[in-house]
């Protein structure tokens, strides 16, 4: 029974937070799957939510304020005059439903110590999905960026296959406590070529990027592990690219591959003329946003353009000043809570996210609830021999 309990909320948290049923996108239904299932989530949870409040009180005290953030910016944006079409209120609720809902299972898991179980649910479940999804947007593939399958965009199917693969390797260290890390270069190849095969530029990053530091001992970046390094660095990174892209540009060798060689601009995307139209409208609404959920159709009403190509200035222009703050204090509060000394698998798909942030909307409520995972993957692998897999 337990088992079924068990089973039923891994079903509803990934049809809550991590898949977009495009099929049902026409009427809206996909949203209604969403926003059910994170309720559906929290009713099952019922009595067990005051218990995990008192355990991890200041991370969720901190998600409270995160939620109150997101709930007021979108009933500001809502009570002023505006001069661009808004998104539904409701799609700004389901944002932080998405991250409560995540983070919600997480700790239960975590205290009544049932993460092997849940692994195992969770990537049967969203296995099968993976599959579906690879074949989809495999043959209806056009070329265009929003090119779509039956569990979302291009991109989301890419991350989704990098979260999959890291999720899998600590699964395989709880059951068996060694791992060989060569079997997640293997997967990590394979996803990178999928996304190339769908032209999905930061999918091939985020993959080369943690191919890339499996490589490196954990000694030279494991400042990241601290409570504010994901935090700081996703400051530096995005905020130093956005203001400063022209003079990065500049230097000779990155001219040479970006300019020369690739024939592109920066962001690889012959976009950053959107960064520069963007400057003049980032102190219309600092504090708190224009609701989240509504950054694209701020971008497309005012610009004529797509999205902000930058994870921290897109959510920026949602959330505002106050909702960034929030954002990366939870993020910072998750961190906290891990107990790591050596290399992790989700941690570099963290890091890879954050380095595609600088070009790509990455930073989305989805990011915190692939952060919300640490808390059961406070764990720390090491190479060596194993069983086949």
């Amino acid at each position: 029974m337990k088992n079924m309990y068990l089973f039923l909320l891994t079903l509803l948290v990934i049809h809550s937070s991590f898949i977009d049923l495009r099929p049902l996108a026409s009427n809206n239904a996909n949203l209604y799957v969403q926003m059910l299932s994170c309720i559906f989530l929290l009713l099952l949870l019922g009595g067990n939510l005051i218990k995990l409040f008192k355990k991890y009180k200041a991370l969720n005290i901190i998600a409270i304020l995160l939620s109150l953030s997101y709930a007021y910016s979108t009933y500001r944006i809502w009570n002023i005059h505006t001069n661009i079409s808004l998104m539904s209120p409701y799609t700004s609720i389901l944002q932080f439903l998405k991250i409560i809902s995540v983070l919600a299972l997480v700790e239960y898991v975590e205290i009544y110590h049932n993460r092997v179980l849940f692994l195992k649910y969770f990537l049967l479940l969203l296995g099968v999905y993976l599959v579906l999804g690879n074949i989809d947007v495999f043959s209806n593939y056009r070329g265009g960026d929003m090119d779509v399958c039956i569990i979302g965009d291009k991109f989301v199917v890419s991350y989704l296959n990098l979260f999959w693969i890291s999720l899998y390797i600590l699964y395989m260290y709880f059951k068996r406590k060694v791992v060989k890390i060569n079997r997640f270069r293997i997967l990590l190849v394979l996803s990178c070529f999928i996304s190339y095969v769908v032209s999905c530029s930061t999918g091939i990053v985020v993959g080369a990027f943690m191919l890339m530091f499996s490589y490196i001992p954990v000694r030279y970046y494991h400042i990241l592990y601290r409570p504010l390094g994901l935090s700081i660095l996703i400051l530096i990174l995005d905020l130093f690219f956005f203001f400063l892209h022209s003079y990065i540009l500049d230097l000779s060798m990155v001219k040479y591959i970006v300019v020369d060689v690739l024939g592109e601009d920066l962001t690889l995307t012959t976009r950053t003329n959107i960064w520069a139209a963007l400057v003049y409208i980032l102190s219309d609404e600092p504090l708190w946003g224009y609701g989240p959920g509504n950054e694209t159709a701020v971008v497309g009403g005012l610009l004529n353009l797509t999205n902000a190509q930058n994870g921290l200035i897109h959510t920026y222009l949602g959330v505002g000043a106050v909702g960034v703050f929030f954002f990366l204090l939870l993020l910072s509060g998750i961190v906290r809570k891990i107990k790591l000394r050596n290399q992790n698998t989700l941690f570099l798909f963290l890091l890879g996210l954050v380095v595609a942030s600088v070009v790509e909307v990455s930073l989305s409520s989805l990011f915190l609830c692939y952060s919300s995972f640490l808390l059961i993957a406070n764990s720390e692998l090491r190479d060596g021999g194993c069983h086949s897999i």
